[in-house]
């Protein structure tokens, strides 16, 4: 019916009605066929959206088109044309003085800095963003998918939880998780309460992340949230996995990646098949974990993600140990290059899981006077953060060495 509206109107004269309407026929055109994926047609027919808007100096229309196309180059994981196109939009936004069109713009550059793991610089922009949906504008949707007071709290405790600020984290995981409850929004409240799990799973608190999937997972069923599905299973294989449940944890993980491949939703695809990687290593399958670990490796490489780079660097050093594969050397490399990497990017739990996993490869190569030290860093780095979990392993590791 679109696409039949729009063949028509080029058989219209291209006066100013006509080419608004192509403008906005173009824009419904990409809400159609955004669930079923369509990213390459929808950025054709925003380019053509778009040129029309210039010609009408129509600088309002140029900036929503922006932010539409950025979302869509963001789903196909070209981050560097998606970080252009939102910067343009959010210029205009800024001269036009439009608050739902900054908030908007500036989420979405918020979202690409966390993506490519520049999480200092992701944490600044969206808790400014943040800072201005308060009161009635907690509530208010400005158009979006998702309530933007729930979206932006989200990637900021994401931010948080890579930094290490868990207390932080969790001051905003109750803030964010009561606007959830407040606005009755089910796809906000769902995703709330997947962003709170995902903080609880980097600190350790693997039960409570569970309870939180496993209601976020029946509020996206009742609602047939069929992509945010995908997310929220990964990330409950993952803490299955982590709780003991590996096999289930493995095979809950493995039907997400497939499902979020199906889907095209290329960001998140490589964290995911590093959580499948690490959910096959503690099942007992060390090679299947490698795979994964060296695909998702090439993916987020290729893309730029830098932050996921440096996990899968460490969960390749915790693969080199096993019993079948092991190569001290290859082992080493790999946790120097994924703290090297983390301590750039300021991941202080990231950086802790590496002296933990240095500390039990030189423990394990009869270099004690080095397996002490870095224990006592990663105990120490865990007790500050609150890692529980992890904290005790450190302690375990380093009794052993006494």
């Amino acid at each position: 019916m679109l696409e039949g509206a729009l063949a028509a109107l080029r058989h219209l004269p291209r006066d100013h009605n006509t080419l608004e309407t192509g403008i906005d026929v173009r824009i419904e055109l990409r809400h159609a066929l955004w669930p079923l994926g369509e990213f390459t047609r929808i950025l054709s027919h925003l380019s053509e959206a778009e040129e029309l808007a210039v010609s009408l100096a129509d600088q309002r229309r140029q900036a929503r088109i922006g932010i539409y196309k950025t979302v869509s180059l963001y789903a196909m994981g070209d981050y560097g044309a998606a970080t252009h196109s939102v910067r343009h939009a959010l210029t205009i936004a800024n001269a036009l003085d439009d608050l739902p069109l900054r908030i908007e713009a500036t989420f979405r550059l918020g979202q690409l800095h966390h993506t490519t793991g520049d999480y200092a610089r992701a944490a600044e922009v969206l808790g400014r963003t943040s800072s201005w949906l308060t009161g009635d504008l907690a509530r208010e949707r400005f158009g979006m998918a998702l309530v933007p007071s729930v979206f932006c709290r989200t990637y900021l405790m994401w931010c948080l939880a890579e930094s290490g600020d868990f207390a932080e984290g969790g001051r905003l995981a109750e803030q964010t998780l009561e606007l959830a409850e407040a606005v009755q929004h089910p796809y906000s409240l769902a995703f709330a309460l997947f962003g709170v799990a995902m903080l609880c799973v980097r600190q350790g608190v693997l039960q409570q992340a569970i309870l939180l999937l496993e209601r976020a997972r029946r509020i996206g069923q009742e609602s047939q949230l069929t992509v945010l599905l995908t997310f929220i299973d990964a990330l409950l294989g993952y803490a299955y996995a982590f709780d003991g449940r590996a096999r289930e944890g493995a095979d809950l993980l493995d039907e997400a990646v497939k499902q979020t491949a199906t889907i095209g939703m290329t960001p998140n695809h490589a964290r995911n098949v590093t959580w499948l990687s690490e959910a096959l290593l503690m099942a007992g399958l060390p090679a299947e974990a490698r795979q994964q670990a060296m695909l998702a490796r090439e993916v987020a490489d290729n893309r730029g993600e830098r932050g996921v780079h440096a996990h899968v660097l460490r969960l390749l050093g915790e693969i080199m140990t096993t019993r079948e594969l092991f190569d001290a050397d290859a082992s080493l490399e790999h946790y120097q290059r994924a703290m090297a990497l983390s301590t750039e990017l300021g991941m202080r739990p990231l950086v802790a899981h590496c002296y933990l996993g240095l500390g039990k490869l030189y423990r394990r190569t009869g270099k004690r006077e080095q397996a002490q030290e870095h224990l006592a860093t990663a105990t120490t780095m865990y007790r500050e953060m609150g890692m529980t979990y992890w904290l005790e392993q450190a302690e375990a590791e380093a009794t052993g060495l006494a």
